[in-house]
C-alpha cells in the first residue's frame, strides 16, 4: 500500500503543470494608466485618466486628455535589459530608457538618462 501511495504522489508531482513565467514583452501588453509620478520615493498621485496601450508589434499609443479633447501619440517601445521608448517629433528621434519592475499588476519605470532627473512613473494595469 505504501508503494502505491508513493507512486501516486510521484505521478501527481510529475504531471503537475507549472505555469511558465511570462516574459517582460508579454507582461507589458495591454492597457495601462499612470497612477503615480515623481522622484522616488517622493511620489504624487496622478488622477487625470491618461492611459497607454502596449501592442505586440512594439507600438505604444498614449492617450492624453487635454482641454481640447484627447491627444493620441504613437511611439515605439522595446524591452531588453532596459525598457526603451522611442518618440519621433518633427523628424527628431528621442529615446528614453528606463529600468523596469513588474509587481502586483503594476509597472514601475525609472528613467536612466543622465540629462533627466531620476523620475519614476508607476502604471496600473487597466481591465
Amino acid at each position: 500500500m505504501n508503494r502505491l501511495f508513493i507512486l501516486f504522489l510521484f505521478l501527481a508531482f510529475v504531471n503537475c503543470e507549472h505555469p511558465e513565467e511570462l516574459t517582460p514583452e508579454e507582461k507589458v501588453l495591454g492597457k495601462w494608466e499612470i497612477i503615480q509620478m515623481g522622484n522616488w520615493p517622493d511620489m504624487f498621485l496622478v488622477n487625470d485618466n491618461d492611459y497607454s496601450i502596449f501592442y505586440p508589434d512594439s507600438i505604444l499609443i498614449q492617450y492624453i486628455y487635454t482641454s481640447n479633447g484627447i491627444l493620441a501619440s504613437s511611439e515605439k517601445y522595446w524591452i531588453d535589459s532596459l525598457f526603451n521608448i522611442q518618440i519621433v517629433n518633427n523628424g527628431i528621434m528621442y529615446l528614453t530608457q528606463y529600468t523596469y519592475d513588474f509587481y502586483e499588476n503594476k509597472l514601475r519605470l525609472d528613467i536612466t538618462n543622465d540629462s533627466i532627473n531620476s523620475q519614476t512613473i508607476i502604471y496600473q494595469r487597466m481591465k
